[in-house]
């Protein structure tokens, strides 16, 4: 059989977004490496097609940017997809992907249904693979009121129309793929976690000026330790008891006088703005975006400490990259994170001021060199390249299995499996 050819479609990914446009690049990269053929469409101001090279191609898709939440992304909605002579419909029939993966539980979940039954082209039927990045329930608590009753619609619509809409299901984390077995019930979700650049963090350096000039921002001095946050400003990051941490260990007049740096943007910097302002006045910098890769490494192998927030994250990246760049990182004792953190590798945490601010305050008291190199290991076994491959092997393993087996119901691939 050859190399199946794959089209991956996303709603999650706009020119600063951060963890899963950074996967779909990373698998990009890997593709060419590989010589097999790849292509990616994402929603867009305008169409346009970007060929990278030989082998993979991005589809720029004009779109409305989201009326809810986020209005930096744009959605690809059903009418992009519905019809055969749609925008999105015209890129599968000129393409005839061996597998399509769509990474979307809300407006392109019905594409994978219309896939499957073939509803694209004339005698060719991809296998059709959900990909599952963010898990519905988390997602209705924190952005929407309602409590069980909406969770328990979310879980009766992935039962009912997501999960039955693909051949196959992949999940970032065990946590991620738990939503899928116990609420959508689904016999079996492939686990396969994200990556890190460790050809960039790893070879970061602290930059003293870089340094002083974010503590200065932050209302700090050369004595001062740096804590960062980087990552997406939004409600379900949990980043508010973060800002009552620090403004906590200030009072106590402990922990090396912290000062906080927030990389990131998104619609939670206003009312954080506001909540710093009260908790912990002047030792707040919201520093927002840093796109250019190498500054933002610099950042990373500057600062004294790196905290990760959600303790209901589906991965999580970031701490990996601050795991790289030889940086002690506090995480939540929960969530995605946890398929790779551990007490060996990072300080693990309640999430809440007061345990943030006890793993703050411990990471910078007492600096681990075991520990760190351990992170460090960590990360370099979460390399892209290896992340990146293992990712199509799978694909290639969903795709042999529903063309020589179509008619039997699949073995199970890795409902416990490892993340890697």
């Amino acid at each position: 059989m050859s190399v199946p050819a794959t089209l991956h479609l996303t709603n999650a990914y706009h020119p600063t977004s951060g963890g899963i446009r950074t996967f779909y690049h990373a698998l990009l990269a890997s593709a060419s490496s590989l010589g097999r053929t790849m292509h990616l469409v994402v929603p867009a101001e305008a169409d346009r097609t970007e060929r990278i090279d030989g082998w993979t191609t991005i589809h720029h898709v004009r779109a409305a940017r989201s009326p809810w939440f986020d209005r930096r992304y744009r959605l690809l909605r059903p009418d992009h997809y519905w019809s055969r002579r749609s925008p999105v419909g015209r890129i599968l029939a000129a393409v005839r992907p061996d597998v399509v993966e769509v990474c979307d539980k809300y407006t392109l979940s019905q594409l994978g249904r219309l896939a499957r039954a073939g509803w694209y082209w004339r005698g060719h039927r991809p296998t059709v693979v959900g990909l599952s990045c963010e898990r519905m329930d988390d997602n209705v608590r924190a952005y929407l009121a309602g409590g069980r009753h909406l969770v328990a619609a979310a879980h009766a619509y992935l039962r009912r129309v997501y999960a039955p809409s693909f051949d196959a299901h992949i999940a970032n984390s065990r946590y991620t793929a738990d939503e899928l077995l116990a609420a959508a019930g689904v016999e079996e979700v492939a686990v396969r976690g994200m990556g890190v650049d460790t050809a960039l963090f790893a070879a970061a350096r602290p930059d003293a000026a870089l340094r002083m000039t974010l503590l200065a921002a932050a209302g700090g001095t050369a004595e001062s330790a740096l804590v960062l946050y980087a990552g997406r400003v939004s409600p379900e990051k949990g980043i508010e008891p973060l800002l009552h941490a620090c403004g906590a260990l200030a009072r106590l007049g402990g922990a090396r006088d912290p000062r906080l740096v927030v990389v990131g943007d998104g619609p939670s910097v206003p009312s954080l703005r506001q909540v710093a302002a009260r908790v912990a006045p002047g030792r707040v910098h919201f520093a927002g975006n840093v796109t250019e890769r190498t500054a933002l490494a610099a950042i990373y192998a500057s600062a004294d400490v790196f905290v990760h927030t959600n303790d209901r994250e589906p991965f999580g990246i970031a701490p990996l990259e601050a795991m790289a760049a030889g940086v002690p990182v506090v995480v939540p004792n929960g969530g995605g994170v946890l398929s790779y953190a551990h007490g060996g590798n990072a300080w693990l945490v309640a999430a809440t001021a007061g345990g943030f601010a006890a793993g703050i305050a411990e990471a910078l008291e007492r600096r681990d060199a075991a520990r760190l190199a351990c992170a460090r290991q960590t990360a370099a076994d979460h390399a892209w390249p290896v992340v990146a491959r293992r990712y199509f092997d799978t694909l290639d393993a969903l795709h042999a299995r529903r063309v020589t087996r179509p008619c039997r119901a699949p073995a199970p691939i890795s409902a416990t499996s490892p993340s890697l």
